[in-house]
């Protein structure tokens, strides 16, 4: 049913309590858009942010992450983690409450409604934390590529591209000053 298409959004999560007897514990999760205020509904054109709190009860190495996939077939659009800045599986934790965010560049996504699964995994046994579909939001055609022709794939990249006029030769055109 969760999947079926039910309208409802929820750009927030907040665990009510918190677990005892969990080494890492997922407190809460947010959409955030370009303004920085929870949002169910975000504009194509727009960056926006996944946010994590979550609680460290002991020092530990996890890998904290997302998974983002399509509520119109369930299908995996992309995962992410905290470590992949540092191309490594983990992040090292002393006790305390963190926070970590996410920045989801403008122009990745198509128009739709996504669903999120965030975990803290155990690099070393089983896993801390998972909460499953927490969040469910949309991505409105606002500003879109595929607003302008209809273009194909899983994610809609506004890329970088450079364009040179070429000479008789093949040889990049030199514009000349003066």
């Amino acid at each position: 049913e969760y999947l079926s298409g039910s309208e409802e959004f929820a750009a927030q999560w907040e665990r009510p309590t918190e677990p005892g007897g969990k080494a890492m514990c997922i407190m809460g999760l947010r959409v955030r858009d370009a303004s920085g205020q929870v949002a169910p509904c975000l504009d194509a054109d727009r960056e926006f942010a996944i946010e994590m709190d979550f609680v460290v009860q002991m020092p530990l190495r996890a890998q904290v992450a997302f998974r983002l996939n399509s509520s119109a077939d369930g299908s995996t659009v992309f995962t992410s983690a905290l470590s992949d800045v540092q191309r490594q599986r983990g992040t090292d934790f002393a006790p305390g409450s963190y926070r970590a965010v996410c920045r989801i560049p403008a122009d990745l996504l198509r128009p739709g409604v996504y669903h999120l699964l965030a975990a803290a995994n155990n690099p070393a046994g089983p896993q801390f934390d998972l909460i499953e579909q927490a969040l469910r939001f949309q991505v409105t055609p606002v500003g879109s590529l595929i607003d302008i022709d209809q273009r194909l794939g899983a994610v809609v990249p506004k890329l970088d591209w450079q364009c040179q006029a070429l000479d008789d030769a093949g040889n990049a055109a030199r514009k000349r000053a003066g």
